[in-house]
């Protein structure tokens, strides 16, 4: 084998997350690069024949594999919750598989979610047993079992408080509600009357509700993405682009069928502001350390960027400094809660009096900050650079 590093890029190879991190790959010299697309994988009768077919083209024992995220593309989500369906028993696989594109419709991410981990825990198996066989050396930009364990939230945030690290507080019992009511009667006995309802499994605010309740039950308002559609005397849910504000009745009709794609609660705290808009933080982590920072400005509680909200660099900040001080030991204990990962995407809520970081989600998809440069680099190009280090030092 030669001297050159072998890469991997696993996923969608179509989507601009496989062309950015193509394009960042191409500018090297003596890179062995190599692609697998999630369709390949999941066409295949067993996952073992594609990876031995690709580790037999590779020519360094240096092996660098960055598996991206599956998402915008309607035929692998549907492989994925046909894989799933055998476990959740909500549909079976065939019917799975004869779905058809809903664009933004909220269903089956339970089944998704199982799916998902079964593709990663048998491309996982398959790269280390072809990676004995060949005698190779594999280093990933995220593991798979850790990229699987970042999309369970409320996982993801129960290891972050058993560590002591800062988070929302989640609230107890939710996971077991059977509808609206029991949610409700939960929330009143905690006195957590502000809450966000989140699904489990869910990404880019899918599904997410900011809740709140009057103090004595008597009335509820939401503000969500969520967009309620009654059609022929069903219900369905649809992600949109912009903030719906719901009362109880349909409160009640969202939560009634959230219910079923597994949810948890947090306790909704007020974000730090500037310029009159409430912000959070998108801090992209590599190998530990704070690298590219914006901010997420919005007049509505949801402040992801799809959904019309204004972005802006952390540096625009007059205290960006300290804030980057109180996050970078933040940044270093997770990399040690999820030894996996070297790359995160951090999303941070500043409280609003005391300007304390709050960790609200950690991303494994997090890199997708298109035109955003940081020492003068994408996103990518730093990711690169920390992974051949990586490499080289190993």
């Amino acid at each position: 084998m030669s001297s050159t590093v072998s890469i991997i890029l696993i996923g969608n190879l179509e989507g601009r997350r496989c062309k950015e991190f193509l394009a960042a790959v191409r500018m090297r010299q003596n890179i062995d690069l190599h692609t697998l697309s999630f369709a390949a994988i999941l066409s295949s009768s067993t996952c073992e024949t594609v990876i031995e077919t690709l580790f037999g083209q590779l020519r360094s024992d240096q092996v660098l594999i960055k598996i991206e995220s599956p998402g915008e593309n309607f035929a692998i989500e549907r492989s994925l919750v046909a894989r799933g369906a055998t476990e959740t028993m909500r549909l079976t696989p065939t019917e799975a598989l004869c779905l058809q594109e809903d664009f933004g419709r909220i269903r089956f991410l339970k089944e998704w979610y199982v799916g998902f981990c079964k593709m990663l825990s048998d491309l996982g198996d398959q790269i280390y047993q072809q990676a004995c066989n060949y005698n190779l050396t594999v280093h990933y930009v995220n593991t798979p079992d850790t990229i699987a364990t970042l999309f369970d939230k409320p996982e993801v945030q129960t290891r972050l408080a058993n560590n002591n690290l800062p988070v929302p507080k989640t609230i107890a019992g939710i996971a077991a509600a059977q509808d609206y009511g029991d949610i409700k009667s939960i929330l009143l006995d905690e006195k957590s009357c502000k809450v966000f309802i989140k699904p489990a499994y869910g990404s880019s605010a899918s599904g997410v509700m900011a809740l709140q309740l009057k103090a004595d039950g008597s009335a509820a308002q939401a503000h969500t993405s969520i967009e309620l559609v009654e059609e022929r005397g069903q219900a369905k849910l649809y992600n949109s682009l912009k903030i719906h504000r719901y009362r109880e009745t349909q409160i009640a009709r969202i939560l009634d069928l959230l219910i079923h794609e597994t949810i948890y609660a947090e306790q909704w705290l007020p974000k730090a502001q500037t310029e009159g808009l409430s912000f959070d933080i998108r801090l992209l982590s590599i190998a530990g350390r704070p690298t590219h920072g914006i901010l997420r400005c919005s007049s509505s509680p949801m402040t992801n960027l799809h959904l019309g909200n204004h972005r802006k660099d952390l540096s625009t900040l007059p205290d960006y400094q300290h804030i980057l001080s109180q996050c970078h030991p933040l940044l270093q204990r997770v990399s040690e809660v999820f030894p996996g990962t070297s790359n995160i995407g951090f999303d941070i809520l500043l409280s609003k009096r005391s300007r304390q970081p709050y960790i609200l989600e950690l991303n494994a998809f997090g890199d997708l900050l298109t035109n955003h440069r940081f020492n003068n680099k994408s996103t990518q190009e730093n990711l690169l650079d920390s992974a051949l280090a990586e490499l080289t030092y190993a």
